[in-house]
């Protein structure tokens, strides 16, 4: 095992206490031994800080330190600065990581060294930890990049990066917060054209609670989405064109053939996608639209 590389796993914790052993302690007893957890304790007003303590006592692999609030983007990056892994996995304090989801995630990595990032599919847990729901992740690298166009293709706390090929471009841009995230999914992918993956089995319980980024700052989050996307030229080209990200993303757009039409267009000045997943792409969204809305009407009958 010594001979495998050395996994960081990242962990941000602000007020986490309440979860937060669980989720420690599910990295912990993962079935990849050679692994680090490298937590940054934001400025807690609980009692997050004894609990790491504690664990770490029993656990050298945990490297913790404890500071004043600088909110998420620059924990983020500082995590990433203090990780010791040719691998870096993100979790979050409050959900649980499957036995093997780091075996399975660094397994992956090392049979394609020159991906970028690898994500999972995941589990909806509720606060008792009871399972809600099921996320399934689509897979394919160009049907991924094309998802972008739609929202996030990846659960941000399943990832694990391949540090060596995404080397300075692994940072989270402030100017993108709430949703730092997607912007480092846009650049990687869309800028840098690094290869990305999703296994599509489920290696994360996720938790689902109304504190969560998305519940209380969700149209910050859209706005700063729809201002990452618009630093491409292929987007302001399909604004010019007549038409409304905001509309396309979530597929919400009223005809996603003629969006499709744009797309390929402004696609054709810097060919950041293909046109055949951008095409296989626009076909999901819109069957996948249609079955919710007769999915909705029928329950209203």
């Amino acid at each position: 095992m010594r001979d495998l590389p050395l996994v960081s796993v990242i962990m941000p914790v602000y007020n986490g206490g309440k979860f937060l052993a669980s989720s420690i302690n599910s990295i912990l007893n993962q079935s990849y031994k050679n692994l680090e957890l490298v937590i940054i304790d934001d400025g807690s007003q609980d009692c997050s800080k004894e609990i790491i303590k504690a664990l770490q006592q029993a656990d050298k692999r945990i490297k913790f330190i404890s500071r004043h609030n600088m909110g998420l983007v620059c924990t983020l990056n500082q995590l990433i600065q203090m990780a010791d892994g040719r691998f870096i996995a993100r979790m979050d304090a409050d959900d649980i990581a499957h036995p093997e989801r780091i075996q399975k995630q660094v397994q992956y990595l090392l049979n394609d060294l020159s991906i970028a990032l690898v994500g999972t599919g995941y589990h909806y847990i509720d606060l008792n930890g009871r399972k809600i729901g099921s996320r399934k992740v689509m897979s394919g690298e160009g049907l991924l990049k094309a998802s972008m166009l739609f929202g996030s293709p990846f659960a941000h706390p399943t990832v694990m990066f391949n540090a060596d090929v995404c080397g300075k471009s692994l940072n989270y841009n402030a100017e993108f917060e709430h949703a730092e995230d997607y912007e480092l999914w846009l650049r990687l992918c869309w800028r840098e054209k690094l290869k990305v993956a999703n296994l599509t089995e489920k290696l994360l319980m996720y938790r689902v609670h109304s504190s969560s980024v998305s519940t209380v700052y969700a149209d910050e989050q859209l706005n700063a989405a729809y201002r990452a996307l618009r630093q491409f030229p292929m987007i302001k080209q399909y604004e010019l064109f007549g038409g409304d990200i905001k509309r396309l993303f979530n597929s919400q757009s009223g005809n996603l053939i003629i969006e499709y039409l744009r797309l390929v267009r402004a696609n054709a000045m810097d060919n950041t996608l293909s046109a055949k997943s951008l095409g296989i792409r626009i076909l999901i969204a819109f069957i996948t639209r249609t079955r919710l809305s007769v999915s909705k009407r029928f329950r209203k009958s």
